[in-house]
């Protein structure tokens, strides 16, 4: 809705879904002059959380909800920012909550910082407790030079591998294989790992590529940003830990783990940092973990 008027009616709460469908920036979105109470992410509900601002990575999803509450003599800018240091993309898409509609919309302000934003500090509203693991597992993740004969510039892998599907699909491979246990039938590409069903699975998420900034990219569809995102498909995980940026994962220490993690399954990674999270393998099916750009899924 850029460049667009949100009519609303003074005094009045509205709910407003926020999702980044964006491929490539992480968004600082806020509006002038109001407040956000974040009530749910990525599906889940949260207790209510007020803040100025947020931060959205490609895929992630929020509810929040707006009190007309400002002077109703005036127009107020939404406003989804990124930070475009090279000056190559356009750095805000701007719309505007519409109290007078005689009067005029403003242009945002230029911040000086970012609105401060953490969502590893979002509770959900349901308590879930964390339970101990069943298996761990590790993924280091990492942007690296694409083979010579690829058309690529640079390639995702996890653990040292860049997947490329396989000439039969994975479910079919899981389905019709006589040992369906034995890795060697998916192939060396598939990054496959398999779970038993009802076990609480730890993932070990470290992340061994660096840059400058999280949102700080040059316009090519190959740009390598500093904090990248991982999603995993068909389940909502518990955000254990996640580590500052330049930081070492250590299995002998003991970190700091909330009674009730916020969950979601779309999570930034600091530059060569790491991030602990848990989930239960409760829904059959061949998923996907993504840790990506959308130009390198």
């Amino acid at each position: 809705m850029e460049n667009e008027g949100l009519q609303i009616e003074p005094g009045k709460t509205y709910r407003l879904h926020l999702v980044n469908v964006g491929a490539l920036s992480l968004f600082h979105f806020w509006i002038e002059n109001h407040n956000l109470t974040i009530i749910e992410v990525d599906g889940v509900y949260v207790a209510p959380y007020s803040t100025a601002g947020l931060d959205i990575h490609v895929g992630q999803r929020y509810s929040v909800l707006v009190t007309m509450n400002a002077n109703p003599q005036f127009n107020y800018p939404i406003v989804a920012a990124i930070d475009d240091s090279e000056g190559v993309l356009k750095p805000n898409a701007t719309a505007w909550l519409v109290y007078n509609p005689n009067g005029v919309n403003p242009a945002p302000q230029i911040l000086a910082d970012w609105y401060p934003f953490d969502d590893f500090l979002l509770t959900p509203w349901e308590f879930k407790g964390v339970q101990p693991p069943d298996c761990n597992v590790t993924f280091v993740v990492q942007f690296v030079a694409a083979p010579a004969d690829s058309p690529l510039n640079t390639v995702a892998t996890i653990n040292g591998n860049s997947y490329l599907p396989p000439v039969t699909p994975t479910m079919l491979t899981a389905m019709d294989a006589i040992n369906p246990w034995d890795h060697y039938i998916y192939g060396p590409t598939t990054n496959t790992y398999l779970l038993r069903y009802g076990d609480m699975v730890y993932l070990i998420i470290e992340n061994e590529t660096g840059g400058a900034h999280p949102c700080t990219f040059s316009f090519s569809l190959y740009s390598i940003p500093s904090h990248y995102l991982v999603h995993l498909h068909g389940h909502t995980f518990q955000v254990l830990y996640r580590s500052p940026p330049n930081t070492n994962y250590s299995q002998d220490e003991p970190y700091d783990v909330p009674a009730n993690p916020v969950q979601r399954d779309v999570l930034t990674v600091y530059e060569y940092g790491f991030a602990i999270v848990a989930f239960k393998a409760d829904n059959p099916g061949v998923w996907f973990f993504v840790f990506t750009l959308v130009s390198s899924i």
